[in-house]
């Protein structure tokens, strides 16, 4: 370009702006896919909460209808022996 004698800030600065949008443009992608990337893992946190404290209310539920019989140790029986 020099040699040429074309170089100059003209073409130079055509380039660089040229990036320059591009570079805009990638930044207002990403900020707007780190926001919404940020938005779904709040949602997922809070839908994977409300899942856990409801398995948990239904374990509870159903472990408090089950009637457990007593436990009854078994003793052996011995005849029974006249007069005694």
């Amino acid at each position: 370009m020099s040699v040429a004698g074309t170089g100059g800030f003209k073409v130079v600065s055509q380039g660089i702006a040229a990036a320059l949008v591009a570079t805009a443009a990638g930044l207002l992608v990403a900020i707007y896919a780190v926001i919404a990337y940020n938005y779904f893992v709040a949602r997922i946190g809070v839908i994977a909460m409300h899942y856990r404290l409801f398995a948990e209310e239904f374990l509870t539920a159903l472990g408090q209808g089950v009637k457990r019989k007593p436990v009854v140790a078994a003793v052996p029986s011995e005849p029974a022996t006249p007069g005694a």
